[in-house]
């Protein structure tokens, strides 16, 4: 677009006729628009009525060859051309040069209004210029607005087939010369024009237009040759370029991945069903299976719902048995909703076992609420894995397992740490009291053989284990605190 106007160029008077040639030149909808869109250093007027003309046109694949100055659809990846051109009324026009920002628009403040995608740069074609005798000299910048080339031309190199085209964001055909480097004039009632080509995006999401104007720089002289104006920054009308997307279609596709140890618990089912969802409502349903390596397409997808709205698609399974569903991007990952819990039986009682039971009943709880029950015993090794557990409750938090056991021994100190139940023996420090008294059947110490004192053993089979003194004093009575068990366990007896 117009890289040489300022912020304020002035005012345009116009004689109040219409342009035939300048169709909505300001983009507003109205095709009689006057020519004087935009604002110059000096009144245009003569000009204007002379029907002096700036018009931009497009040539698409869908314009069927012809170039316009309507909005026009392209093929994504597709070239395209803007024609840049200048027409005369009854003045000769001199020192012509064009501007173009590529895809890029101003208004009369200078600022960029542009809101579209803008293609690649492909090239400019000048052949036509140099038909009518011109010695077209091209330069481009790499700035959106670099300014006039007649007054910053260190900004502005000249345009060659060595350029990284990726790098041009101005545009800057200079027509002021013959070949011989004389001035060129562009006669009455005629016309010149340059190319620009360009190539559209190749991303059919794009949903809005790349749009363009373009300006010019002239003088304009009388049939005497007397200059009539110096005009900068006429604007050209506005046109746009989009995406063609009636018939633009896609493929989804995306794979099913399994989290669940190989298949560990049997649990996979022989297919799944994906469902494509367009706009959140069900439109296409297929299946997919180990056949397929889990792998899913949906092709020939209808892209655009109108020129201006994308289809949005998601994807959504029907839900697997004991399975935790998680989607990323079109890709299925399904966490296996089982879980195991092992639990032994560990006896440390290695100086007895006359207390261990022949098996212990152990409970299985969920966040503390009995789930099942299994006996350990001697024959299964005092082990068992409690299989097919549901990991995950219905809000995705992880189900708490834990392990208890009905056997209680008072020879036997439990604990349980991560399933493993340890029972370590021990003798209880129980204690008995053997309580009694000396009986003499000696019709009352009649023959005065009767002792004083008498000393009492405590014995366990053959073994003494204590003794005490009973006397009259003491009313012959006797106590002894004895242990209960001995040190594997058992009682003993006294």
């Amino acid at each position: 677009m117009c890289l040489g106007g300022g912020s304020d160029l002035g005012n345009i008077e116009d004689n109040g006729k219409y342009d035939s040639l300048a169709k909505d030149i300001d983009g507003n909808g109205d095709t009689k628009e006057k020519l004087s869109y935009g604002s110059a250093g000096k009144s245009i007027s003569h000009a204007v009525s002379s029907q002096q003309a700036v018009i931009k046109q497009v040539r698409t694949d869908f314009t069927r060859g012809r170039f316009i100055e309507e909005t026009a659809e392209a093929t994504a990846e597709s070239e395209y051309t803007y024609r840049l051109r200048v027409t005369t009324g009854a003045s000769t026009l001199k020192d012509l040069i064009l501007y173009d920002t590529l895809e890029t628009i101003y208004d009369e403040s200078g600022a960029d209004i542009s809101s579209g995608w803008k293609g690649e740069f492909v090239g400019v074609n000048t052949e036509y210029a140099k038909k009518k005798g011109y010695n077209p000299k091209v330069y481009y910048s790499e700035e959106q607005n670099p300014g006039k080339l007649t007054e910053v031309p260190e900004k502005w190199i000249e345009l060659t087939d060595e350029v990284d085209k990726s790098k041009v964001k101005s545009i800057c055909v200079d027509l002021r010369y013959k070949p011989d480097g004389s001035e060129f004039e562009l006669s009455a009632n005629n016309v010149v024009f340059v190319l620009i080509n360009m190539k559209a995006p190749d991303d059919d999401s794009i949903i809005t237009s790349a749009n363009n104007m373009f300006s010019t720089n002239w003088r304009a002289t009388d049939p005497f040759g007397d200059t009539i104006d110096n005009v900068e920054g006429i604007y050209s009308n506005q046109v746009n370029v989009e995406i063609h997307k009636d018939d633009i279609r896609k493929t989804i596709e995306g794979e099913k991945i399994w989290e669940d140890d190989g298949d560990k618990y049997d649990a996979r089912p022989e297919n799944i069903t994906v469902k494509l969802l367009q706009n959140g409502e069900e439109y296409l349903e297929t299946t997919t299976d180990a056949n397929k390596n889990w792998h899913y397409v949906f092709e020939d997808v209808p892209v655009y719902k109108s020129n201006t709205e994308i289809y949005e698609y998601t994807i959504e399974e029907v839900p697997v048995a004991n399975y935790i569903t998680k989607y990323e991007e079109n890709n299925i990952t399904n966490e296996v909703n089982l879980t195991e819990f092992s639990v032994e039986k560990i006896w440390a009682d290695e100086t007895s076992t006359v207390r261990r039971p022949n098996g212990v009943e152990v409970v299985l709880k969920k966040n503390g609420v009995e789930e099942s029950r299994f006996e350990l015993n001697e024959g299964n090794g005092w082990k068992h894995t409690f299989s097919n557990l549901v990991k995950y409750d219905e809000d995705g938090a992880l189900y708490v397992y834990t392990v208890d056991e009905e056997f209680t021994s008072e020879f036997y100190i439990k604990e349980i740490v991560d399933g493993k139940i340890t029972n370590r023996f021990v003798v209880p420090e129980d204690r008995i009291k053997l309580v009694g008294k000396k009986e003499w059947d000696d019709s009352d110490n009649i023959a005065g053989k009767r002792p004083s004192s008498v000393v009492l053993q405590v014995v366990s089979g053959e073994d003494v284990v204590t003794e005490g003194l009973v006397s009259e004093e003491n009313g012959w009575e006797y106590e002894f605190d004895l242990k209960k068990y001995d040190e594997l366990g058992n009682e003993i007896s006294y």
